[in-house]
């Protein structure tokens, strides 16, 4: 009875022991967590070995042109190549070229309703946040808790109180339709894939494009799917373009519908999307396909690029399309009788024109 009540003790102690004070374990753990920021938004990252594999969320960097980390001591690197990607399950598991050795986080997968967690994450564009809660659900697929979050942490780190990881910060409820009700994922989702072979981005592509250019034809799918699921546009012209040497010649004008589409919803950088525009709508006249939507789009992706000059090169192609030229032509005199500074007109003749470009698009494939 003696030694059981020894061996009791002992492991009290342990345990005790083990649990690390609020700001000391946020001291030692901060410097294993990310500032992630793309040219679209900003999140969290959590390093998982000492070469600076990291994970987030695959929502973070989806539509990312670059994307970048800073550590807490104000250090930053270009993340160059990934391990995994998975659209589906929220997961990207990244990687940096630098020969700095990173302090990885321990994981520990053992969790009880009940326990005390810290996060720590980038809420709102706040940098190395750090809050306290408890865990509030379990299930194998996510761990509710009660620790504050916002757009930002995603990505974020979910510790024990040892400052072990538990999971990753995924998302919360609406916070308007309920109070600080948030998720992560267990460390299972990820971690199996810390070790996989890594995919390097060694031309310095765009980083979607890139990450495009490695996935097979399945896979691709399941990103083109994701990006119709979120709406974006911009987005889904990226993965689609990734097949582009696999395009026939009846699909150009598409792309170039697609890259127009991506257009109107990017207008932070959006110059390179109406050059590509441009061009899937030439090679399509080049290989006498869809001539009406290809000459009609070629000219509007010129005339939103300010290139008016070039548009009378490709006028002659809409002479037989009388109501396509006639349309066209009007509303450019539609524009230029827009009085001056009014953007909101010029923008709805716009708008038309693109609603137009649409229903030419659809005519090919119906």
């Amino acid at each position: 009875m003696k030694k059981i009540l020894i061996l009791m003790l002992a492991f009290c102690a342990t345990a005790v022991y083990a649990i690390m004070p609020a700001n000391k374990l946020y001291e030692d753990k901060v410097k294993s967590v990310l500032f992630i920021e793309t040219q679209s938004g900003t999140g969290s990252g959590i390093v998982l070995k000492d070469d600076g594999t990291f994970v987030t969320c695959f929502h973070v960097i989806s539509n990312a042109d670059y994307i970048n980390v800073k550590t807490k001591d104000g250090r930053t690197y270009k993340v160059t190549g990934y391990k995994y990607l998975n659209p589906q399950t929220d997961i990207a598991i990244l990687t940096i070229n630098s020969r700095t050795k990173f302090t990885p986080m321990t994981l520990n997968n053992n969790t009880k309703i009940g326990d005390i967690v810290y996060t720590i994450a980038n809420p709102k564009r706040l940098q190395f946040v750090f809050s306290d809660g408890m865990i509030n659900q379990l299930s194998k697929e996510k761990i509710q808790f009660s620790a504050p979050t916002s757009p930002g942490s995603s990505g974020g780190a979910l510790l024990n109180e040892a400052g072990e990881l538990i999971g990753m910060i995924t998302s919360q409820y609406n916070p308007s339709l309920a109070q600080n009700i948030n998720f992560a994922v267990p460390n299972s989702y990820f971690a199996p894939y810390m070790d996989k072979r890594k995919k390097t981005n060694s031309k310095g592509l765009n980083w979607s494009e890139f990450v495009a250019s490695t996935l097979n034809q399945k896979d691709l799918s399941a990103f083109i799917d994701y990006a119709s699921a979120m709406k974006d546009r911009s987005m889904f012209y990226k993965y689609v373009k990734g097949a582009a040497d696999e395009i026939d010649s009846e699909s150009y004008a598409l792309y170039g519908a697609f890259a127009i589409m991506a257009f109107m919803d990017n207008n932070a950088s959006g110059e390179h999307l109406l050059k590509d525009a441009s061009k899937w709508f030439a090679l399509s006249i080049l290989s006498n396909k869809n001539i009406e939507t290809s000459a009609y789009g070629l000219m509007y992706s010129l005339l939103l690029n300010g290139k008016f000059e070039d548009m009378s090169v490709y006028s002659v192609y809409l002479n037989k399309y009388a109501k396509t030229r006639k349309f066209f032509y009007k509303k450019i005199i539609d524009i230029s009788n827009c009085p001056d500074k009014d953007l909101a007109c010029a923008e709805e003749h716009l708008y038309n024109m693109n609603v137009y470009l649409n229903h030419l698009t659809r005519k090919i494939y119906d």
